[in-house]
């Protein structure tokens, strides 16, 4: 995989040719937000979707995950696809600078040059949403390139703050929701079977609007953090620190559950991520939990999404049977 020139940087500067996969390497498309019923001030419910294609050509493997969290009565639903590579076509999943169709489980659509329309199914449930870009896409950094290892380049775009409308599906009825939401596209070296350089990563919504963005590698060192500010410029700190205060076993495999976040640029003080009970989120082999945020007095002033992969936290040799 060679990224990096001159060439690549300009190529990627269109959202468009950048939403469009690259089979030189591998790619992460990912969106979660959170939704109410138009007539509450309250979330209702939170939604995530992401398609990952890991690996070159033939060798590759796809994963489609979809959940939906019913936060007011406490329940979870989702449906995740694995395919390997090589038995993918077009019919099954499809994906270029302006779409992501994978069956009826998740299509995703550029329109208009700026918003996005975005349509999941899980059994008699569904969403049927338009996510309306408020602000212009955002590359981290300068060049869109993430701060880790010399031997592992990935790049990121992000679509923040956006804003949600559409309809909820419960079998034969309705509702009206609105909402909040952000797209990131990661691409590049994802090589899943090193360990050392699986990811902890987190996409917080605070309550008052701002979204933060945080990768870490642990058994790496390395990591990085981005802030879209509800009212500001989006910017990289130049310096945070995520400590996890609590783990567990599952099955061969080690996953924290509890974190401390402290950005000294943004939140004078520490943010606390705690795990909610929601068990379908965590299961293996990549756990996508649902994550309350607290302040130092235990106010809650947000929620997360994590994604945690299993050699993030482990020493165990990971198999890589476990994805497909």
């Amino acid at each position: 995989m060679i990224y990096g020139n001159d060439r690549d940087i300009q190529e990627m500067r269109s959202f468009d040719s950048f939403w469009a996969p690259d089979y030189r390497g591998s790619d992460i498309w990912q969106v979660q937000g959170f939704l109410h019923d138009r007539r509450s001030r309250y979330v209702d419910f939170a939604f995530r979707a992401e398609l990952m294609r890991i690996g070159a050509g033939s060798k590759s493997f796809y994963e489609a995950s979809v959940s939906l969290v019913d936060m007011m009565n406490k329940h979870e639903f989702t449906r995740r696809v694995t395919l390997p590579g090589r038995y993918v076509d077009s019919n099954v999943i499809y994906v270029d600078e302006d779409c992501i169709l994978c069956g009826d489980l998740l299509q995703m659509m550029l329109f208009d040059g700026r918003d996005i329309a975005l349509r999941l199914r899980l059994d008699s449930l569904g969403l049927d949403l338009r996510l309306n870009r408020r602000v212009d896409e955002v590359w981290f950094g300068e060049e869109g390139l993430l701060p880790l290892a010399k031997n592992q380049r990935q790049y990121k775009c992000s679509l923040p703050q956006l804003a949600v409308s559409g309809r909820l599906y419960a079998g034969n009825s309705s509702i009206a929701v609105l909402g909040r939401a952000s797209v990131q596209h990661f691409k590049g070296d994802m090589a899943l079977h090193r360990d050392k350089k699986h990811w902890e990563r987190f996409c917080i919504f605070m309550d008052n609007g701002d979204e933060i963005n945080l990768t870490v590698l642990p058994r790496d060192g390395h990591g990085m953090a981005e802030v879209f500010p509800a009212q500001a410029a989006p910017y990289v700190p130049d310096r945070f620190t995520l400590n996890h205060t609590a783990e567990e076993q599952r099955g061969a495999y080690t996953f924290s559950f509890a974190w401390e976040i402290n950005i000294p640029s943004y939140y004078d003080g520490i943010l606390r991520l705690e795990l909610l009970p929601y068990p379908q989120l965590f299961e293996l082999p990549v756990p996508r939990p649902l994550i309350a945020v607290y302040d130092e007095q235990g106010q809650r002033i947000g929620y997360a999404f994590g994604e945690l992969l299993p050699g993030a936290r482990s020493s165990t040799a990971i198999d890589l049977k476990m994805f497909v």
